[in-house]
């Protein structure tokens, strides 16, 4: 029994309860005095309804498609306002390149969706492309479809081409000669960014981020990103650091999600005093 005392005109929609696309009616005879009870209607007025909405802006790893490897963890956001997503319906298929050759478009597969069924909020779909037995047969992943049915069996399904971009950025910093040797106060250190590659495989620059250390260690620390040109940086030590001798580097990344590696050395080296030193 779902819902019972369902009286005429009553709303019956509520997805908590009902999370299925099939439903009985069982009416209940009571009398009450003379006379033989008369059921003259029973129905249900089915609502309009919609499919489920996929939010495109949140695919991952990059909203345009971009992939560092051919196989990427996907996912995606997914919601609908009523009756709400069944979240056990949520599925993916891929397309790739195999290594013998052949374009093969896979069977469905279940994605991972943790809501509760039935659920009205926003839901993200994931798909682990890496745990897939055939990921070792993948050469080149063309393209993802993921799919989500609501609790009315509507279905929606969100469909990414997909382009790998495997090169890592490059970056360095530009206005090293604009310095001199010692330094007490706020600098502006300024980078070159690029991101190489023929056009088809070229994601282009995401952000760049500034690195510095201690001469005397190896840590590099980050001090901030900057994710449009011009990258540049107001660079000063906080109170927390000590006076001394400090390394720069500038460390790119790109929308595939590839990350410039850090440099042993750095771009230039000076020395910066702070007044609680």
């Amino acid at each position: 029994l779902l819902i019972d005392n369902v009286e005429n005109g009553d709303d019956i929609s509520d997805s908590s309860v009902i999370d299925t696309n099939v439903i009985r009616l069982c009416a209940k005879f009571s009398k009450e005095g003379s006379g033989n009870p008369l059921l003259e209607s029973w129905g249900v007025i089915w609502k309009p309804n919609t499919q489920p909405l996929f939010d495109a802006e949140s695919f991952i790893p990059n909203k345009d498609g971009w992939i560092n490897t051919n196989t990427p963890l996907c996912s995606i956001k997914a919601y609908d306002p009523m009756p709400g997503l069944d979240v056990d319906s949520a599925r993916y298929c891929i397309s790739y390149l195999s290594d013998g050759g052949e374009t093969i478009t896979s069977d469905w597969m279940p994605a991972n969706c943790n809501g509760t069924k039935g659920t009205q909020v926003s839901q993200t779909i994931v798909a682990n492309i890496s745990a897939l037995n055939l990921s070792n047969d993948i050469i080149d992943l063309k393209n993802i479809t993921i799919s989500i049915q609501d609790l009315a069996a509507y279905e929606s399904t969100a469909y990414i081409p997909l382009k790998t971009d495997m090169v890592k950025p490059t970056s360095n910093i530009r206005n090293v000669d604009d310095f001199s040797e010692k330094y007490n106060e706020a600098v502006q250190i300024q980078a070159n960014v690029s991101d190489p590659g023929d056009a088809e495989n070229k994601s282009g620059v995401a952000s760049a981020e500034l690195y510095y250390r201690m001469t005397s260690t190896d840590e590099w620390m980050k001090y901030d990103a900057v994710e449009t040109e011009p990258y540049e940086w107001s660079f000063i030590l906080d109170e927390n650091n000590k006076s001394g001798n400090y390394k720069f580097c500038s460390i790119a990344i790109d929308n595939a999600g590839n990350v410039e590696d850090l440099p042993s050395e750095g771009d230039m080296e000076k020395s910066y005093g702070i007044s609680n030193a």
